[in-house]
């Protein structure tokens, strides 16, 4: 995955930058490759292929569809004749891509060699930790060697054999090269002249991402925050339809931050900051007037089947973006990212259960995820407890905690399970019954009551260890985001349940709300049904409203009630 490469990067360069021993005399050399997909040569792809143990006709057929391409160049107005190349790939096929990674197979092999006749020294942050020579991603090349001139003349002849069989071509001007803090001037010169370097200095970005320097604060993701603020300034100028902007929310402002919040922590003050981008263009049109916020942000930061809008709370989903970073640690312990990050963070434990060190890197996040989502099994003898835990239970510090189930529930099929439906809760009478089948029944499913007792279980969502999506880790940082003790009420339930199997705070008040729910499991098209959520919400603005909030209207209402406009409300 990218972000396993980005993370193992920002190790190494964490590692060279503040190393006090021999680690700190190597250097990150980032290379930029001119026009990379362009000057594939066509005879290495091919005998890249044969050499990897590609069919023959299978080769044939590849061949073809790379050499099938013409170009024609328009000259004064006409069409020349058509002519073949003979080396490219074409942009945008994507056949491409991969094709690209055949070809640059080539370094990482050229590289190993090297290191194999003792010619390169590889980067070992500590004593368990892997070698790290190289990292790749698609055409992007980061190499860490020991910043001298022996050690830069092998890399310079690397890299110059790997232009002269594929094509490729360095363009040293826009390489980059970060020196540890241990390299005298006297190599970093050399290293910078043979490598033909100008000047020390490093891409503020890798792989999309801001590099690490010291405390990351807010500063770092400014440009996430900004890119955001003017997308949604350029949309408030067309006057869009509730829909267009939800669609717009969802799908691309939210997904914005996407790459960042999968590998760094954000600050509170930055996610509220995203947060508040999106409830101005939610409910405004103008960017130079003050919005009225009908609803407030943690109703409609929900759900949909608790009555919300479904949107995503940046907090809540940075948290639960890094625990999947961290379940995929413990799910895939063999890759490398995994066996890098336990050598130097939790070389004799597990990443559930180590005390982590005060003064991480940067890039450690992941460490910090976990905490806020940890959730233990209530006591078997526990007064909170409505139901027995199975005793060999694991509980992980990213994973779901399995539904609590009836221990006298018998072992055979789902259906002969001692678990009823409480009697006196049928759905509603204005719902008929083809219409209660297209239905969200997770409501219901959380009127299950146990066999000998008459308290309803909120039942966990189980998500199995072999597989977790954001969605999960989501509704884990939900459950845990809660700011109350004691017992609660789940979904109007007068019976009280514990806290660990309680919905949280943060959306109970949305979920109390019966209205709100039946909006959106109703089976009717989704524009009557975001109108009919508006109203039954209270989130139509009219004149009642406005002096509830104190906010004077121009042009209002004479009739207490009667409807009114955004624009009938001043700043």
């Amino acid at each position: 995955m990218i972000s396993d490469n980005a993370l193992i990067a920002f190790e190494c360069m964490d590692t060279i930058q503040k190393s006090s021993d021999r680690k700190g005399k190597f250097c990150a050399y980032k290379l930029d490759l001119s026009k990379a997909y362009d000057r594939v040569d066509w005879t290495f792809l091919e005998g890249a292929m044969k050499r990897m143990g590609f069919d023959e006709q299978w080769i044939k057929w590849i061949m073809a569809c790379v050499t099938s391409v013409r170009y024609a160049v328009r000259f004064n107005g006409a069409l020349l004749e058509p002519f073949m190349p003979t080396r490219g790939l074409r942009q945008g096929d994507p056949l491409s891509p991969y094709l690209f990674l055949l070809v640059g197979e080539g370094l990482p092999t050229l590289i190993q060699t090297e290191i194999n006749n003792q010619a390169l020294k590889e980067l070992k942050i500590c004593r368990r930790a892997p070698g790290i020579s190289h990292l790749l991603f698609a055409d992007d090349s980061l190499l860490f060697f020991e910043a001298n001139a022996d050690q830069a003349t092998k890399v310079s002849n690397v890299l110059k054999t790997f232009e002269r069989c594929t094509g490729q071509l360095l363009s040293p001007n826009k390489c980059s090269i970060l020196l540890g803090n241990k390299v005298s001037e006297g190599d970093g010169k050399d290293t910078m002249n043979i490598l033909k370097v100008e000047k020390e200095s490093f891409e503020e970005k890798y792989l999309g991402l801001p590099v690490p320097e010291g405390r990351m604060k807010d500063g770092h993701f400014e440009p996430i925050k900004e890119r955001c603020h003017k997308k949604c300034n350029d949309w408030c100028e067309k006057y869009m339809s509730s829909g267009a902007k939800e669609a717009l929310i969802k799908s691309v402002v939210q997904a914005m931050p996407n790459h960042a919040m999968s590998v760094f922590k954000f600050s509170v003050s930055l996610c509220d900051d995203l947060a508040q981008i999106i409830r101005n263009f939610w409910w405004g049109d103008e960017t130079d007037k003050k919005k009225t916020h009908w609803k407030a942000w943690e109703k409609i930061a929900v759900p949909k089947h608790f009555g919300g809008m479904g949107f995503k709370d940046p907090r809540l989903f940075n948290q639960a973006l890094l625990a999947r970073k961290a379940w995929r640690l413990i799910k895939y312990p063999d890759s490398l990212c995994a066996r890098f990050l336990k050598a130097r963070y939790y070389p004799n434990g597990e990443l559930t259960d180590t005390a982590f060190s005060k003064n991480p890197s940067p890039g450690w996040q992941v460490a910090t995820a976990p905490p806020p989502t940890t959730s233990a099994p209530p006591a078997a003898n526990s007064p909170t407890a409505t139901a027995s835990v199975p005793e060999k239970a694991e509980y992980s510090c990213c994973l779901s905690p399995p539904p609590i189930r009836n221990a006298n529930h018998s072992q055979g099929s789902p259906r002969r399970r001692s678990a009823t439906a409480t009697p006196e809760l049928p759905p509603p009478p204005h719902i008929r019954y083809h219409d209660a089948l297209q239905r969200d029944w997770g409501t219901w499913v959380s009127y299950i009551t146990d066999r000998n007792t008459t308290r309803r279980i909120w039942l966990g969502t189980f998500q199995s260890a072999a597989h977790t999506t954001w969605k999960h880790e989501v509704q884990n940082a939900r459950l845990n985001d809660n700011d109350r003790g004691g017992l609660n009420f789940p979904l109007g339930c007068e019976e009280p349940v514990p806290k660990f199997f309680a919905p949280p705070s943060r959306f109970r008040a949305a979920a109390l709300a019966r209205e709100d729910r039946e909006a959106w499991n109703a089976w009717r098209p989704t524009a009557p049904t975001r109108s009919t959520w508006t109203i039954s919400g209270g989130s139509t603005p009219n004149a009642w409203r406005g002096r509830r909030r104190r906010t004077p209207c121009t042009r209002g209402a004479a009739e207490e009630g009667a409807p009114a406009t955004f624009d009938d409300f001043d700043d």
